[in-house]
C-alpha cells in the first residue's frame, strides 16, 4: 500500500459524546465516584504520533462517523474492546456500503478468531511498526506522545486535577489466566529513556503537576524502571504507578524516595486458592504488608479486585469484601472475572460451562457470560452494589481527594499544591495543556537524542550515587 493512502482510525461510536473512563467505566451506577475520562485512546495516540498522516476519530456519534466516511478513505481502521464488538460490526458494514475498500482492526477486540474475518487485516500488539510497514514506511525509535488527562468527581463535569500518562514498557510476559495482555503483547516493548524524558519534560514545561505510570506491570525490567524513577525525581515530578504487589514490595523504599505518592495494585482476590488457580503468583501476606507500607507512608492505595471466580459464592465474596475493608484501600476497582478470548480462563470456562457470545456488550466486567455454578446475575449485581457501598462510598472518594492533596503538599509544599489544584482550573479556562486537543510532538525524533550518551551516563551515575545530578547541562 502506498504511503500517501488516506487512512482513518476510529473508536466505536457512542449515542452521544462521552469519553472512555479509563479506570472507572465499570462504576456508572455509583452516584459519587472518581472519573478518569480520556479524550483519545492511548494506543491510537501512539500511532498518530509516530505515523502522523493517519487521521483519528474519537468516540464519534453515529452521525459524526457517517459524515466522516463521506470524505472518502482508502483504509478505515477500528480500535475496540470485546464489549464493543457489536457496534464495530455495524460500523464495518456501513463502511463497506460507503465504498471503503480496506478495513483494518486492532486492540483487544480482535483477539476472538471468528471476529477477525470481518477485517481485511488485523494488527495484534503495539502496531506502529506493523502499520508503517503496511504503508511502505520505516520507523525508527518509537516516540511517546504527550498524554494529558483529567481526574475528577462525578457528578462534577470538570477535572479536579490533570496528570500526564507515562508508558515505559508495553506488554506483559506474565501468564495470569484471566488477562489478555500477554495475548496482545507477550514480550516487553521498551520505550527509550530519551522518549520518556522528552514527554516528562513536556509535562513539566506545560504545568502538568504529576505523572501516572500505566505499564501493565511497572518494574518488570528493573534497570529500566530505576532509570525512569530517578528521572522523575530529577524533574521533581510526583508520580503514581500500576504494578504488582511483589514488584512494589521489592522496590518500595527506592520508589518512595524518588517521589512515588501512590500505587494501583491488582489484588484480584483474598482467597489463596483462587490466586493459585489464576496464576497470580502473589501471597496474601505480601499484599497486606504492601498496603500497610503505603498507608504508613501516607501514599494512596488503589486496588483492583475481581469477583465471580468458579468456587465463589455470594456469601464468600461478601465476607472477602469485609476483610478487604479492614485493609482500608482508598479506592477499590471491583470487576467481574470475565473469560475473554485468547486467555486460559476463556478456554477453561468454554470447556466446562460454555460462554454466551450472543451479546458482546455483556463482556463489560459487570456481567456473568457463563453459567456460574454458585451465583446468578442477581447475586453479582447485589455484590457490586454491596462492595461499592463498603469500599467506594462518597466518604472514600472525598477522603481520597483529601489524601492526594495532602500528599502533594508534603512533597512539593504550598506552591506545589496550588499548582496541582490550579492545573484543572487553568485547563478549564483555556490555558496550559488542553485536554480537549491532544498534543503531538512535531518531529518524530526526540531532541534528547543529541545528548543520549551523556544523559544515560548521568542517570546511571545518579542511581549509584544520589549526590550526582542526572539532568544534563
Amino acid at each position: 500500500m502506498k504511503s500517501d493512502a488516506r487512512v482513518l482510525f476510529t473508536t466505536p461510536y457512542k449515542a452521544k459524546f462521552d469519553a472512555y473512563d479509563y479506570h472507572y467505566a465499570d462504576w456508572q451506577d455509583v452516584p459519587v465516584r472518581l472519573t478518569n475520562p480520556i479524550a483519545m485512546p492511548t494506543g491510537l495516540r501512539f500511532i498518530k504520533q509516530n505515523i502522523p498522516q493517519i487521521e483519528l476519530l474519537q468516540y464519534p456519534t453515529w452521525e459524526e462517523y457517517a459524515r466522516e466516511l463521506k470524505k472518502g478513505w482508502d483504509v478505515v481502521g477500528f480500535s475496540f474492546y470485546t464489549r464493543e464488538t457489536d457496534e464495530i460490526l455495524r460500523m464495518i458494514d456501513y463502511a463497506r456500503k460507503m465504498g471503503v475498500k480496506t478495513i483494518w482492526g486492532g486492540n483487544y477486540g480482535v483477539l476472538y478468531p471468528p471476529i477477525q474475518s470481518a477485517f481485511d487485516k488485523v494488527f495484534v500488539g503495539y502496531a506502529e511498526h506493523q502499520i508503517a510497514e503496511e504503508l511502505g514506511m520505516e520507523l525508527g525509535e518509537i516516540v511517546h506522545p504527550p498524554l494529558v488527562e483529567g481526574v475528577g468527581l462525578k457528578p462534577l463535569g470538570f477535572p479536579l486535577s490533570v496528570n500526564g500518562w507515562l508508558y515505559t514498557v508495553r506488554g506483559c510476559p506474565l501468564k495470569c489466566t484471566f488477562c489478555q495482555a500477554p495475548a496482545v503483547q507477550h514480550t516487553s516493548d521498551v520505550i527509550s529513556i530519551d522518549a520518556i524524558e522528552r514527554v516528562v519534560r513536556y509535562y513539566k514545561e506545560t504545568g502538568v503537576p504529576m505523572v501516572n505510570i500505566y505499564d501493565e506491570t511497572f518494574g518488570i525490567i528493573p534497570k529500566h524502571a530505576r532509570e525512569v524513577v530517578h528521572l522523575l525525581r530529577e524533574y521533581e515530578m510526583p508520580w503514581g504507578v500500576m504494578t504488582r504487589v511483589d514488584v512494589l514490595k521489592t522496590n518500595f523504599d527506592e520508589w518512595l524516595e524518588c517521589g512515588m505518592i501512590g500505587a494501583f495494585v491488582g489484588l484480584e482476590s483474598l482467597n489463596a486458592e483462587i490466586l493459585k488457580d489464576i496464576k497470580k503468583r502473589v501471597k496474601i501476606e505480601d499484599a497486606i504488608k504492601v498496603i500497610k507500607l503505603l498507608h504508613q507512608n501516607d501514599c494512596l492505595v488503589l486496588c483492583g479486585y475481581m469477583i465471580g471466580f468458579e468456587p465463589e459464592t455470594r456469601e464468600s465474596v461478601a465476607e472477602n469484601f469485609r476483610e478487604l475493608r479492614e485493609l482500608a484501600p482508598d479506592v477499590t476497582g471491583i470487576y467481574v472475572a470475565t473469560p475473554y478470548p485468547d486467555t486460559e480462563l476463556w478456554d477453561e470456562t468454554e470447556r466446562k460451562y460454555g460462554i454466551d457470545t450472543s451479546d458482546w456488550s455483556k463482556f463489560d466486567r459487570k456481567s456473568i457470560v457463563w453459567k456460574h455454578p454458585n451465583m446468578s446475575q442477581e447475586d453479582i449485581d447485589w455484590l457490586l452494589t454491596y462492595g461499592n457501598d463498603l469500599l467506594n462510598s462518597p466518604k472514600h472518594v472525598f477522603s481520597f481527594v483529601k489524601k492526594l492533596n495532602h500528599r502533594i503538599l508534603q512533597q512539593k509544599g504550598l506552591p506545589g499544591l496550588l499548582q496541582f489544584v490550579g492545573s484543572a482550573l487553568t485547563n478549564r479556562l483555556g490555558g496550559g495543556a488542553d485536554l480537549a486537543r491532544p498534543a503531538y510532538f512535531g518531529a518524530r525524533r526526540s531532541s534528547a537524542v543529541q545528548f543520549e550518551s551523556r544523559r544515560r551516563d548521568l542517570v546511571s551515575a545518579r542511581v549509584r550515587n544520589p549526590s550526582v545530578s542526572a539532568r544534563p547541562g
